[in-house]
């Protein structure tokens, strides 16, 4: 079926076939920004859903202290604002927070304190893990960037910790608090338990080492791992660095003491600035995770903002690329197009005998060689033909006038016979006719001249003739000759079309490997197999349209074939003709020699 259609056809099937896989990887570049665009928006969405639960990190804490009466402030705000947070929050975990928090706020306060800060304490935990919930389901770890991923670490694990442990060490505090009040204002000196004293100094460690100094590192990796430049570069850094010194400060005045309660240096008020401390490290490490959650959700948008941005430069360039491509193969399809056109309307010509014609070339590629080539071709048949018709003319002329001279010798010879008849017949008779004899043969002796002169006239012309004939069999030469270079460019045409079809069958069999390669790749492999598949389907069809190319060459190739045969049969009777010729020289010498013998005889 393929073999059937035209040649801009079968161009413009190929040209569609190569843009194929253009296309196949222009939507694989969309599939895949369009996939990195809904994995950003995701992990947008799980910062959302972490800002409020950093805000009730803080709150409920707050709401603790305010309820214990260790700190002044509207606990009715306080309660508000948690519950406001709580309808933020969307995911699985949002009811149970709600349940959970309606349960917190209903305990009596005539209940152990104790058994209060646990239940705060255990709050806390739930709201660490629905953290985690929420890393896990917004796919925010999934980051090419490392500096995203440090980031990510310190808003989902690093910070919220930190803040845990905080909440922790303030409600020990608190419990040691509540044990020294019990015991009444004469014990300001009191210390803490053995396993108070134990669970301070862990605090106090994993504070200094595991939070502080992890917090630190992780942000210094972070910003120097930052794959920004300049504004966006510097915003992150002043976002960042005031809300770490800060932190930094609170910690370690927190920090501070707590190794002045473990060494034993105490005053009345010793637990009560310590609770204080625990509060303003929990408001500095609220400012550093919401600066943190600021900085990630801005990189991450503008990734989004960047991947928007590079897909729209990708769908311009293959636009572009893709409508130059179709430019050209209209151009192509074009010129191809006029000429065929060209050579249709050549051979029409041809066809009705008119060697007047000839190619308009308007291209320099292999269809432009041909067309000048064939215009040469044609020229050269053009003069021989010419030539040849120049020599027949003669040949026809030489012929009529030979003609002529032959009917004016018979006529002379009959002349000749009745004059010898008559003198035959009055030999005998009287000197009068004697007389008229002898002038008779006077006569007859000038007739013979006569008779020689036209057979020497009618040689000359043989020979002009037989000149003649020798140019039109040189001019055949010549065409057999031309015939014989345009047979051997046709071969070497078909030598490179061989050249084409080997190429285009090792293509095919490349194509065909990088399949069974990209098959054994596995998924990975599956996009690359499709465009190796689409390179196998061009090679065939390349393999298809030379397979044509050798159709018209084989045509080509019959034609100048024919043509030669045509030729060496003009040969054969031009050398018929010249045989011919020899002939008629022969037979002008015999007469020009009895017209010789004649008048010699009428002279005698």
């Amino acid at each position: 079926m393929f073999s059937s259609f035209k040649l801009s056809t079968k161009l413009i099937i190929i040209s569609v076939a190569f843009l194929l896989p253009i296309v196949v990887m222009l939507t694989i570049i969309v599939s895949d920004t369009y996939s990195t665009v809904v994995l950003e928006n995701s992990k947008i969405k799980g910062i959302e859903e972490v800002r409020p639960i950093a805000l009730l990190f803080k709150s409920v804490p707050t709401h603790l202290r305010i309820r214990l009466g260790y700190e002044s402030g509207d606990i009715v705000k306080t309660a508000i604002l948690i519950d406001e947070q709580l309808g933020l929050i969307h995911n699985s975990q949002a009811e149970t927070l709600t349940d959970d928090w309606i349960a917190i706020t209903a305990l009596s306060s005539d209940i152990n304190k104790s058994e209060m800060l646990n239940s705060y304490r255990d709050y806390i935990v739930q709201l660490h893990n629905d953290i985690t919930l929420i890393g896990e389901g917004s796919n925010i770890y999934l980051a090419d960037d490392i500096s995203m991923l440090h980031f990510a670490e310190m808003m989902l694990d690093a910070l919220p910790q930190t803040f845990e442990r905080l909440i922790v060490t303030g409600n020990l505090l608190r419990t040691i608090q509540l044990e020294k009040d019990a015991l009444g204002k004469n014990k300001a000196n009191y210390t803490p338990t053995a396993a108070q004293r134990s669970e301070l100094i862990n605090y106090n460690t994993l504070l200094r080492r595991a939070d502080t100094e992890r917090i630190a590192h992780t942000l210094n990796l972070a910003l120097d791992s930052l794959d920004i430049g300049g504004q966006n570069r510097l915003f992150v850094i002043d976002t960042l660095n005031p809300k770490l010194e800060a932190y930094n400060m609170s910690v370690n005045k927190l920090i501070g003491q707590l190794q002045n309660i473990l060494k034993g240096e105490l005053h009345n008020d010793s637990y009560l600035e310590a609770m204080q401390a625990v509060a303003a490290a929990n408001e500095s490490t609220y400012n550093l995770w919401i600066a943190v959650i600021d900085v990630l959700e801005f990189m991450v948008e503008e990734k989004v903002s960047s991947s928007y941005a590079n897909l729209i430069k990708t769908l311009i360039t293959v636009f572009v690329v893709v409508l130059f491509a179709f430019s050209m193969v209209l151009l192509s399809v074009f010129s191809i197009h006029k000429s065929t056109n060209n050579l249709k309307s050549i051979f029409n010509a041809l066809h009705d005998h008119d060697l007047t014609v000839t190619l308009d070339v308007a291209t320099r590629d292999e269809f432009g060689e041909f067309m000048s080539a064939f215009n040469v071709f044609l020229l050269d048949i053009k003069v021989i033909f010419d030539a040849f018709k120049s020599n027949v003319d003669v040949i026809a002329t030489s012929v009529y006038e030979l003609s002529s001279s032959v009917r004016e010798i018979s006529t002379t010879a009959n002349e000749q016979s009745a004059g010898v008849s008559e003198i035959v017949s009055t030999m005998e008779g009287n000197k009068n006719l004697s007389e008229q004899i002898a002038i008779k043969t006077s006569d007859m002796a000038s007739l013979a001249e006569q008779t020689q002169n036209l057979s020497g006239k009618g040689a000359d012309l043989r020979n002009i003739n037989q000149t003649i004939m020798e140019e039109i069999k040189s001019q055949n030469s010549k065409i057999i000759t031309e015939i014989k270079n345009l047979i051997e460019v046709i071969s070497q045409i078909s030598e490179s079309i061989k050249i084409i079809d080997m190429i285009a069958d090792q293509t095919k069999m490349i194509a065909f490997n990088a399949t069974l390669e990209a098959s054994l790749s596995g998924e990975s492999g599956a996009r690359f197999a499709v465009v190796a598949a689409e390179i196998r389907r061009f090679a065939a069809s390349v393999a298809d349209s030379t397979k044509d190319i050798r159709l018209l060459i084989d045509e080509v190739r019959n034609a100048s074939q024919a043509l030669m045969i045509e030729a060496n049969n003009g040969t054969r009777k031009i050398d018929y003709g010249s045989e011919q010729m020899l002939e008629q020289k022969t037979v002008f010498d015999d007469i020009v020699e009895n017209s010789q013998n004649v008048a010699a005889r009428c002279l005698q």
